[in-house]
């Protein structure tokens, strides 16, 4: 729902991202991403932010099912 409020929300992207990729779907869950750099060089000519290229990085790189780290809440733009 964050998503389709306002699009550039990363900690939105990276949540949906943990989603798919929890759920089993990695190739999703990389699809995500790899749109989520597109959409922010368009709109921002920004790269993702290190924890969204960290949380990429290890989808890309594990082999089964996914455990992927859950960012500190202290971290988070509302926090």
């Amino acid at each position: 729902k964050a998503i389709s409020i306002s699009n550039l929300r990363e900690d939105a992207h990276r949540l949906m991202i943990r989603a798919l990729a929890e759920a089993g779907r990695r190739a999703d869950a990389v699809r995500h991403y790899d749109g989520l750099v597109e959409l922010l060089k368009r709109e921002l000519n920004v790269e993702p932010d290190a924890s969204t290229k960290a949380l990429a990085l290890n989808l890309r790189n594990s082999r089964s099912a996914v455990r992927l780290p859950v960012a500190d809440p202290a971290s988070s733009p509302d926090a």
